[in-house]
């Protein structure tokens, strides 16, 4: 069962390994509660909306339309609003206060990690968590796990699970047919070597996972 557990996990770091677009939804900084921000992503363009507060203490909302300059980063400008629609009153568009309100780039080291430059500086944000984010219990099927197929159906929901380059180097570890090749798949992937995997994994650790899928396939 460990060592299911520990495939599992692996499979779950290969559907990871391109760039992740940043989750749509609220981020905020953990440190600095009372402001937030609403990412979301289409293509290569993110629009962005930030609720905070004015020197006065009012509500304030900024947004930006931020176009793809890189992988990772994303540039465009603030802009500010008022006068528009109320709670319970008639419509009123509202009206632009400023076009540009300043540069915003936004940069993201994982899908709910990243941080946000603008105006005020610079400063990290996380995807705002609120649910029940607690793993599946449910346990793949030892024959499964030396397949692949379930574990993709399991865990991925991204189209960069099945890149050439994450699936040669999963198929390596999954095959079982030599602890070098597993060993060496872990060296190949950015991400399992910024995450320490192939530091916290043993040489007999690798070798005893290649003998387990050996004898169930």
């Amino acid at each position: 069962m460990k060592k299911l557990l520990f495939l599992t996990v692996l499979v779950s770091i290969y559907c990871q390994i391109g760039f992740a677009s940043p989750q749509t939804g609220w981020w905020w900084n953990e440190a600095e509660s009372g402001r937030g921000f609403s990412i979301e992503q289409q293509g290569n363009t993110i629009f962005f909306a930030a609720y905070l507060y004015d020197d006065s203490g009012n509500p304030t909302w900024f947004s930006a339309v931020l176009t793809e300059v890189s992988e990772d980063r994303f540039e465009g400008f603030l802009q500010q609003f008022s006068g528009g629609q109320t709670l319970t009153g008639n419509f009123q568009p509202a009206t632009p206060d400023n076009e540009n309100s300043g540069e915003i780039i936004l940069e993201f080291s994982d899908h709910d990690k990243g941080t946000v430059t603008w105006p005020g500086g610079t400063f990290p944000i996380t995807r705002f968590k609120f649910g029940n984010n607690s793993p599946s219990n449910e346990t793949p099927d030892p024959a499964a796990v030396a397949r692949g197929s379930d574990l993709y159906q399991l865990n991925c929901s991204n189209s960069t699970c099945h890149t050439s380059e994450p699936l040669s180097n999963q198929n390596n570890i999954l095959s079982g047919q030599d602890p070098n090749a597993i060993r060496s798949a872990f060296g190949r992937v950015q991400r399992m070597i910024d995450a320490g995997v192939p530091d916290r994994v043993s040489d007999e650790e690798v070798e005893d996972i290649a003998a387990f899928l050996k004898s169930i396939q």
